[in-house]
């Protein structure tokens, strides 16, 4: 499994335990990944959010199944851990779609600086998975979209839809499009 950020808030520390972390503006934790056991990050770019090697962690959720954790081990399926933060304009709703590929574990939506939405979503994807946030406003100068993030084995992809667009590539990617079809 690979480890990918992409715009995230998402912060590594150590106090009160290990885990990776989100804040809001009033510097609150809104979510939070527990981590077990494991040191050997990949420093990064961002300071703040060290990388894990890949194929050297697990994402494991205890026998309770109320917890989820990375851990140390061997993972060496081509899946990403995806952390991504998305913000858009004041005046807008994010929300992470239903139809979205992948396990999702984490998603929090929040307001940056009390004006700006911003939703963070931690998601295992498999190759050929996306993760989409719709964006809508009640103002006609913001355009509905459709963000979404496609994870193809090696890096994590960003498109734009219209929502049009995003149901008519949807159905093009659906593998049983022809069985399913009506002929005219």
């Amino acid at each position: 499994m690979k480890h990918v950020k992409i715009g995230s808030r998402r912060v590594y520390g150590e106090s009160p335990f290990s885990a990776f972390r989100v804040f809001d503006s009033a510097g609150d934790v809104v979510s939070c990944l527990p981590v077990k056991g494991f040191d050997n990050f990949i420093s990064s770019s961002d300071e703040m959010l060290p990388l894990l090697p890949e194929g050297k962690f697990r994402v494991i959720r205890t026998k309770s199944k109320k917890y989820k954790f990375v851990v140390d081990g061997e993972d060496t399926t081509n899946r990403c851990l995806f952390f991504v933060g998305y913000s858009d304009e004041p005046k807008t709703e994010i929300e992470v779609l239903s139809d979205t590929g992948g396990i999702i574990f984490g998603k929090t939506s929040f307001m940056v600086d009390d004006k700006f939405p911003h939703v963070e979503a931690l998601v295992i994807l498999d190759i050929g998975q996306w993760l989409a946030f719709g964006i809508s406003s009640p103002s006609p100068k913001i355009k509905t979209k459709i963000v979404v993030y496609f994870w193809d084995g090696s890096a994590v992809s960003k498109r734009e839809f219209s929502p049009d667009e995003w149901e008519t590539y949807k159905e093009l990617m659906d593998p049983s499009i022809i069985e399913k079809a009506e002929v005219l």
